[in-house]
């Protein structure tokens, strides 16, 4: 059954207060509540899915509060943390991926200082000789900063490089 607002109107002429259930600051009131108690109905004519507040009939956003109250302040906030939290994300090379790699990254993200404690343990150690405390201090160089590696492809067969003149060689081992 459609809910008409004419109908709400003329209850609200003919009956007291306290029977003429309130509008939504959004929407329109449904016949019945919704799964979670909300008793607006969406601009579709589906019922609000939403939990209803204690003091309403109607969610938060049905009741025009918080975010409801004044969206466009609230969309630009959102906007701008989303936005920091997708550079934030791409920074650290963090995806939602459900992969063993990526599932790791996430946690290894999470536990970071700790992560960081035991790979700089080693060097710390008194018990391990200088010689080993020194091979740890590189192997977190290596990771944190891995030394730059280049290769080239020549596409030339061995009569090609014999062809090319020295300027030339010289051009091809520097790039």
């Amino acid at each position: 059954m459609a809910h008409d607002a004419s109908v709400d109107a003329g209850l609200r002429e003919h009956a007291p207060l306290a029977l003429v259930p309130p509008a939504p600051h959004y929407g329109t009131r449904s016949d019945s509540p919704g799964p979670r108690g909300c008793w607006a109905r969406k601009r579709n004519g589906e019922p609000c899915g939403a939990a209803r507040r204690a003091d309403s009939d109607y969610c938060t956003a049905h009741s025009g509060l918080g975010v409801a109250k004044d969206p466009a302040k609230w969309a630009a906030k959102g906007g701008e943390t989303n936005r920091r939290r997708a550079v934030l994300r791409a920074t650290l090379g963090l995806t939602r991926s459900s992969t063993p790699r990526g599932v790791l990254k996430a946690l290894a993200f999470a536990e970071a200082e700790r992560v960081a404690a035991a790979a700089l343990a080693p060097i710390y150690d008194s018990d391990l000789s200088a010689s080993a405390r020194a091979k740890a201090a590189l192997a977190v160089i290596d990771a944190v900063d891995p030394p730059m590696q280049a290769s080239v492809e020549v596409p030339f067969d061995a009569q090609g490089i014999e062809a090319l003149s020295l300027s030339q060689l010289r051009q091809l081992a520097q790039s």
